[in-house]
């Protein structure tokens, strides 16, 4: 079992899932700490607003990891995790200086358009289309990742 050679997909989801145990880490602590912090500081309140809040980020930041994951596996290593994070900021900036404007459009295209988090916070909805709209995304980021690292020349 151990001589047993794991291919480069097995890599692949090996390494997007550790990442997701991470994004699902740190929105745990997010919460727990922003949901005492309320019951501390504002004294009781309804919390539910803050479970929704996490968990509807849970999906935007498993997003933000396929892009990086496909940034990985289609450039080269040193640039890979500055072209990621570059791409995440680009798209939050495109999302908020469009907003409102004739090119409102443009924010469709960023994964920043798909968390709602000041409609969660302000409004209390559900963000149904658009967490499933970000599932959509990672698992066809996760996919083009997949097809780019089966293909990709690693180094020796």
């Amino acid at each position: 079992m151990l001589a047993t050679p794991t291919g480069r997909t097995g890599v692949l989801l090996v390494r997007l899932a550790a990442l997701v145990a991470v994004a699902v880490v740190l929105t745990l602590t997010s919460l727990i700490t922003s949901t005492a912090l309320q019951l501390v500081l504002v004294g009781g309140g309804e919390p539910w607003w803050l479970v929704k809040l996490h968990l509807a980020g849970l999906p935007y930041l498993v997003t933000c990891t396929t892009l990086g994951l496909l940034a990985g596996s289609t450039l080269p290593a040193s640039i890979a995790k500055p072209t990621a994070a570059g791409l995440v900021l680009a798209m939050y900036v495109a999302e908020m200086t469009t907003k409102g404007t004739g090119l409102e459009w443009v924010s469709l295209l960023t994964i920043t358009h798909y968390y709602p988090a000041l409609e969660i916070a302000l409004n209390n909805i559900t963000p149904v289309t658009e967490t499933a709209t970000l599932i959509v995304i990672a698992l066809a980021l996760t996919t083009l990742s997949i097809v780019f690292y089966n293909r990709k020349d690693l180094p020796v």
